[in-house]
């Protein structure tokens, strides 16, 4: 048997995608090299081992103000994540429309990590 954690990641795929990263790419913000790509708007992605995961949004400035999410999932399957999403200013030539500009001064990415239970045989 095995725990799993699952990231949900919820966002406006017009205007954010979601990048899986390593650790350099992360405290650099540079999308280029991803491990993974996701741009469905709703995506759920297993962790399924213990470790660090990193992950960014790929649109130009987002990374840089803020946008990115480093999730440390223990060996006994609970993650550790920032508890409140903090607050950050939109990018400088956001070109998101004024709609959407009130979202992007805060975390635009809703994340939930979910705990999902695996039997392996």
């Amino acid at each position: 048997m095995s725990w799993n954690q699952v990231a949900i990641f919820e966002y406006n795929n017009q205007f954010h995608n979601v990048k899986q990263v390593n650790v350099e790419d992360y405290k650099s913000c540079n999308p280029e090299s991803p491990i993974a790509r996701y741009g469905k708007g709703k995506d759920s992605i297993t962790l399924e081992s213990s470790g660090e995961y990193y992950f960014l949004c790929g649109f130009p400035g987002h990374c840089q103000a803020g946008q990115k999410l480093h999730i440390t999932v223990n060996s006994a399957g609970s993650a550790v994540y920032p508890p409140n999403p903090i607050p950050i200013p939109p990018p400088v030539n956001s070109v998101a429309p004024s709609l959407y500009s009130s979202k992007l001064s805060y975390l635009a990415m809703t994340v939930a990590i979910l705990p999902s239970f695996a039997l392996l045989v």
